[in-house]
């Protein structure tokens, strides 16, 4: 290897040691723990009908987003609670969003469809079959609830539990929240 090639080298391997230049002191939106408590991150993502859903849009609203898969079989098992909790709480500033994490192989797009429309289920699908907000929530199971408060944080957070929307504890966290007239509005990246 001959002087230049070699001064080459090194002059590529420092510039990659130091990153070029850049300021890597802050955190990326999408690398950013996500834990009640945290700004909940913020994206814009078309529902299975083509329109798109924008977080950010929803501030003053208590927002339910419900992580699930079709083949998780507690997953299926808590939307009647999920209707339930829509049908006691209309009128009021809620937004339920369901999350679907099936790819095509695990579960079609009919499949999903058809799902809702057997059990007369009306609520707004995402189909994150890349796993773009999976990765955005840091969701690794389903299912996974995060519910938001009005100012755009993180006030609940289960992993992996199956849980009934309905029950006394979980409607005192959004009887809660919708009763906070003076939300945190923390400005979110």
């Amino acid at each position: 290897m001959d002087m230049r090639n070699l001064l080459v080298i090194l002059i590529m391997a420092s510039l990659l040691l130091t990153g070029c230049g850049e300021d890597r002191t802050e955190k990326s939106t999408y690398t950013r723990e996500v834990s009640v408590g945290s700004p909940a991150p913020l994206f814009t993502y078309p529902d299975m009908d083509g329109k798109p859903f924008r977080l950010e849009n929803e501030r003053g609203r208590v927002v339910v987003l419900f992580f699930w898969r079709y083949r998780c079989k507690e997953c299926r098992e808590m939307f009647p609670s999920l209707k339930r909790l829509e049908t006691l709480y209309e009128g009021k500033p809620l937004t339920i969003i369901t999350i679907d994490e099936d790819t095509i192989h695990s579960g079609s797009i009919y499949t999903i469809t058809n799902f809702f429309k057997e059990n007369g289920y009306t609520f707004r699908v995402l189909r994150d079959d890349g796993a773009y907000l999976a990765g955005l929530y840091k969701t690794l199971w389903t299912p996974t609830v995060v519910v938001i408060d009005r100012g755009g944080t993180i006030a609940f957070l289960s992993a992996k539990e199956k849980l009934d929307f309905t029950a006394p504890s979980f409607r005192s966290i959004i009887d809660r929240l919708l009763s906070d007239r003076t939300p945190q509005q923390k400005a979110l990246p």
